[in-house]
């Protein structure tokens, strides 16, 4: 009987523990923007098309990862 519990043991504890990094990464990320030649004007999109930025590059702006909750973002 304890040859079987151990796997069973071991099967739980990686489940509960194999989505943790998705809840605890980062809320927000540093990103380069760069052109050649520089000094170009960029504007950055969210996926809903509301501008979250603009600028000159080169530069970093930090955009967030999330859009609500358990939601990733994306930008264009």
């Amino acid at each position: 009987m304890k040859f079987v519990k151990t796997p069973i043991l071991l099967l739980a504890v990686s489940v509960l523990f194999s989505s943790c990094a998705s809840v605890f990464s980062r809320s927000a990320y540093p990103i380069q923007i760069d052109s050649t030649p520089q000094q170009k004007n960029f504007k950055i999109f969210n996926l809903e098309g509301k501008e979250v930025r603009s600028g000159v590059t080169p530069t970093v702006v930090t955009l967030r990862s999330s859009s609500s909750y358990m939601k990733r973002e994306e930008y264009t």
